[in-house]
């Protein structure tokens, strides 16, 4: 099981001067699902190296997931030696997965290298993972039809409702390729979701065989 995790490199939110970056949780609570169901782990942005947002390591956010994460020297590594997402080979991957806040929307949605990769990925029948805003990374996506890769398909992602509302129930949805969760706190159930998608054609594979 091989997963590539694609993480925004972007620096600022949209407002103010707030370093953005990745959101802990969010990459470290579907690391940890890839790891313990054995997947090999790659890491990468467009940019290479990482950028981590600072309010999702506040104090008050700090949960099981992200003490995990601030004692494990392996995850601490992978991190300082993340790979460029142009660098990358959809072949050489069983699914990617965006575990990213809200940065997407200014980079990611319209990066080619990010497009590329979610069109290759889909056009062999390969499952993607997003969450939250990362959806956003499917934007400009097209399919081999020429018609948009996720037409028809039932996809989620975070809103205003949930923004004004502070809807944080998890909530997932798996729709063919596309699987993505709504909200950060989705992250643990989205990246289990993608771990069951792989199980299951891995049997169905071994059927065939």
């Amino acid at each position: 099981m091989r997963i590539l995790m694609v993480l925004t490199p972007h620096y600022k939110s949209g407002v103010g001067d707030r370093k953005a970056g990745f959101c802990l949780e969010e990459f470290a609570a579907p690391y940890y699902v890839f790891k313990d169901a054995g997947a090999k782990i790659t890491v990468a942005s467009y940019l290479g190296g990482q950028l981590l947002d600072s309010s999702s390591d506040a104090p008050h956010a700090q949960t099981d997931v992200s003490r995990r994460f601030k004692g494990d020297a392996c995850i601490q590594a992978v991190l300082d030696n993340t790979q460029k997402l142009g660098d990358m080979d959809a072949c050489d991957f069983d699914a990617v997965f965006y575990p990213n806040a809200r940065r997407p929307l200014w980079d990611l949605a319209k990066n080619a290298y990010s497009i590329n990769l979610i069109e290759t990925l889909f056009s062999t029948g390969k499952p993607v993972g997003l969450i939250c805003y990362a959806p956003s990374a499917l934007l400009h996506v097209i399919g081999t039809d020429c018609n948009w890769a996720i037409k028809g398909k039932a996809v989620t992602a975070s809103n205003s409702t949930k923004e004004n509302a502070n809807n944080w129930l998890p909530f997932v949805v798996a729709s063919g390729l596309p699987n993505a969760g709504k909200i950060a706190t989705s992250s643990t159930p989205a990246a289990t979701a993608l771990v069951e998608v792989l199980a299951c054609a891995s049997r169905a594979h071994k059927e065939l065989m």
